[in-house]
Parts: structure tokens; C-alpha cells; sequence
């Protein structure tokens, strides 16, 4: 039995959707247009109609994205970690790292915060596939919140804790060619270890990429032709979950 409501939204941008884009049709992205604007452009619209008949009546906000256009995510949360509120939120969702982002203005998690709301985004996996372990995590950490905030009862059968990143850090493509990883998302990375390699198709040179530091790589550009300075890897350097005060 449900303690509460739940309110799904399954598809806000119609218009990103139906292009296979995370735009609107006039280039404008949606997720820096919150809490919106009535009178304003079609994206303070949309954003300004979602925000009000729908967010602003909820406790809770989990905002679920994949990675951007041609990389993957580790499933993880980004969150505003420097909040006790949200410290003690991201405990129950159960293995999903936590990936501390304060956020920026027009970020619909940045919005909720500021009404009050206690928000987090959740990221995983990679845009326009179906990853149905992708899938399988969100859907496990959801049914975990909502066992933690007594929504539901059941026998919840609690993963070993994923870590939480205060600090990461992208590396980027220092010279153009196609990519070839030498590691996969969610692998441990040591200073100096290379990554992957970005080959010249013209003439065959190759060019390494290291890592500046020990760290996991929670995201990650899949194989393709780069160019230089293409963010390539995301590298997280893991920290415990301070108590709360």
C-alpha cells in the first residue's frame, strides 16, 4: 500500500523527445529556464506551467536524466551536498553514487531547492538507448526512497553503499582523431593510468589519455571521433557523507 502520491512525469520536452534532442525548437534548453516565466519565451512557458501545477505541490523531487549526446553516466545522483536536508535524502536511495553538484540558476533541481522543495537529479546510463540495467537501477533506488520516506513497506534488500564524490573533474581530448577507451564507466583509475587513446586517422598517430589523478570514472564519452578538447571521462575522487548537524 501507497503512503502518499507519486507523481510521474514521464516526458516534459515533447518537442526534444519527438527530435531525439534535448532542445527545444529554438535551441533554447529547458533545464535552465526554471521556475519559468509566463509572458516569457517557450521554454520560461513550459518550464514556468511544469513548475507551478505540478512541482510546486510536491515534498520531494527527483529530477532523472541519462548523459548528454554520445556519453554515458554511472547511475548516480547529482546533489547539492553543502544541504543536511539533501545529505540525509540521497541515504535512501540504495547503490546510486552521489556526485556533489550545488547546481546552477534555471536548473529545475536548483528551483525546487529555492521553493523549498528537497531535489536531486539522477543520471544514468546513455542518451536515446533503451539499457534496461540502466533502467533496473533507477527504478531499485526509487523503490528504496520510497521505502526510506515509509511510502511503502516491504523487505528491502539494502546494497553495499556507493560512495559520494565531492570532487571530479572532466579530462579532455588533447588532440582530435577517434577515441578508443581503455577502461569502462565505473572503473578505479590511478594517477597516470591511461584510459584511452585517440588515434589520427590520417596518420596514425596516437595520442594517450591519462588520468590526473586516483579517482572512478562515473562518466564517459563512448568511442567516436573527437575533437581537441572533447571532454572525454569524468573522474570522481570519493569522500564520506558528513552527519548531519
Amino acid at each position: 500500500m501507497l503512503a502518499g502520491q507519486v507523481i510521474g512525469v514521464p516526458i516534459v520536452n515533447l518537442q526534444g523527445f519527438q527530435q531525439g534532442s534535448r532542445y527545444l525548437s529554438d535551441r533554447r534548453d529547458l533545464n535552465r529556464h526554471f521556475p519559468g516565466n509566463p509572458t516569457g519565451n517557450l521554454a520560461d512557458r513550459i518550464a514556468y506551467s511544469l513548475f507551478n501545477e505540478i512541482i510546486s505541490h510536491c515534498t520531494m523531487l527527483v529530477d532523472i536524466h541519462t548523459g548528454s549526446l554520445k556519453r554515458t553516466n554511472l547511475p548516480q545522483l547529482r546533489a547539492d551536498m553543502n544541504i543536511a536536508e539533501v545529505r540525509t535524502f540521497v541515504k535512501g536511495f540504495d547503490r546510486m553514487a552521489v556526485v556533489h553538484s550545488s547546481g546552477t540558476t534555471g536548473m529545475l533541481r536548483t528551483a525546487a531547492l529555492d521553493a523549498g522543495i528537497v531535489a536531486v537529479s539522477m543520471e544514468s546510463g546513455e542518451s536515446l538507448r533503451i539499457q534496461e540495467k540502466q533502467i533496473k537501477a533507477g527504478v531499485n533506488s526509487l523503490n528504496s526512497l520510497m521505502e526510506k520516506q515509509n511510502m511503502i513497506s516491504r523487505l528491502f534488500v539494502w546494497g553495499k553503499p556507493e560512495p559520494v564524490y565531492y570532487d571530479s573533474y572532466w579530462i579532455r581530448a588533447e588532440h582530435a582523431g577517434i577515441l578508443f577507451s581503455k577502461k569502462k564507466l565505473g572503473d578505479r583509475v590511478i594517477k597516470g593510468q591511461v584510459l584511452g587513446v585517440v588515434t589520427d586517422p590520417i596518420t596514425n598517430a596516437s595520442h594517450a589519455i591519462h588520468a590526473r589523478d586516483t579517482g572512478r570514472i562515473i562518466g564517459m564519452a563512448v568511442d567516436q571521433v573527437v575533437m581537441a578538447g572533447f571532454a572525454a571521462y569524468h573522474i570522481g575522487a570519493e569522500t564520506e557523507i558528513p552527519d548531519e548537524e
